[in-house]
């Protein structure tokens, strides 16, 4: 009996050492990455963070997209707490605009706003888009922002080529960032499977999603205990990254590096399928904040040889001369993305434009 208790005091005794050193540990990490911050106390499955739909993202599982947007009106519930609706056809709403457009007339043709984030309008109101402030500025016109989050440009394509398939279209405004060209080299994006094209005998070949939903493994109840934890997050992730990813990468997966080529025939296919149907296309360069020398590279070739006759708005090089000119004006355009006063100024860049 004597050693029973013993036994039982010194496995009690590791125990404690154990939660107390995982406590500490737990913390330590926690400390490194969030500071002493609210986020630090924060509780959350770690091994999902970089996984798109696990971030409040107002998104579905699409068998010809990947995703795309998720109807409802989510208030200001959503990651970003902004006013954020989405209409039962999958547009995102213009907000207040909305209400202007009931009076412009029944018989005009809407313009659709083709894109990905930047478009969409992460980080702003429904009313702050460049779309709903496109839609504001053209006083007969109805805009449709189609835009989806974390799109490439094979799939903003798939989704022009869809709509302009299935709802009456004016003109198109297909708008991109140089990250959507090597968007376009990758089969998996935020840990999320996306359909690509390649280059197939120098023709274009689509390699659809074999996947018939978001979640197509089933975690232990171990990973979904140990999840929450950051500490073990990283440790899995360090020694035993295909265990504890379930063979997915961590954010995105390379296939290919033909993405400035395949952006250059998706456009022109685009333009091709826009004059069949009598729509205007406008292509649009946008810029992010942050950029390399290889995306500043990819939209002058992509600009540069896509068909002579498409129309071409370079945002992207007009705020890149804001940097130099008046580098304050340019950082109040951008948050993470666009701000309000960033979308109003491409809003009216398009406008002149179309």
């Amino acid at each position: 009996m004597k050693k029973f208790y013993r036994f039982a005091i010194n496995a009690s005794l590791m125990l404690l050492s154990f939660v107390i050193s995982f406590f500490f540990l737990e913390s330590y990490c926690r400390l490194e990455k969030f500071g002493l911050s609210r986020a630090f106390f924060q509780i959350k499955d770690f091994s999902e963070e970089r996984n798109l739909h696990k971030q409040s993202y107002p998104i579905q599982f699409d068998k010809n997209l990947g995703w795309s947007n998720k109807p409802g009106n989510y208030g200001t519930e959503n990651i970003w707490n902004v006013n954020l609706s989405i209409t039962p056809e999958g547009f995102r709403s213009n907000g207040n605009h909305t209400s202007n457009s009931k009076n412009k007339k029944n018989t005009s043709v809407p313009i659709l706003a083709a894109g990905d984030s930047y478009t969409f309008g992460d980080e702003v109101g429904d009313d702050q888009t460049f779309p709903a402030h496109l839609e504001s500025i053209l006083t007969s016109s109805k805009v449709l922002n189609g835009g989806v989050c974390a799109f490439g440009i094979d799939q903003i394509y798939l989704r022009a080529i869809e709509l302009i398939n299935t709802i009456p279209v004016s003109k198109v405004v297909f708008s991109f960032i140089p990250n959507d060209i090597l968007r376009a080299e990758q089969d998996v994006r935020h840990r999320l499977n996306k359909p690509y094209f390649i280059l197939d005998n120098n023709k274009l070949k689509l390699m659809p999603i074999t996947v018939s939903e978001f979640s197509v493994y089933k975690k232990s109840s171990f990973k979904k205990i140990a999840g929450y934890s950051l500490l073990a997050h990283r440790i899995f992730l360090r020694f035993f990254p295909d265990y504890w990813l379930n063979g997915m990468p961590l954010n995105n997966r390379k296939i290919h590096e033909d993405g400035p080529e395949i952006t250059v025939r998706l456009i022109n296919s685009l333009y091709k399928t826009c004059q069949e149907k009598n729509i205007d296309l406008l292509v649009v360069a946008l810029s992010e904040n942050n950029y390399s020398k290889i995306n500043q590279d990819n939209i002058s070739y992509v600009l540069q040889e896509v068909n002579k006759d498409i129309n071409r708005l370079n945002i992207f090089e007009d705020l890149e001369s804001l940097i130099k000119t008046n580098p304050e004006l340019h950082n109040s355009y951008f948050r993470g993305h666009m701000t309000p006063k960033g979308n109003l100024y491409v809003a009216r860049k398009i406008a002149s434009k179309l």
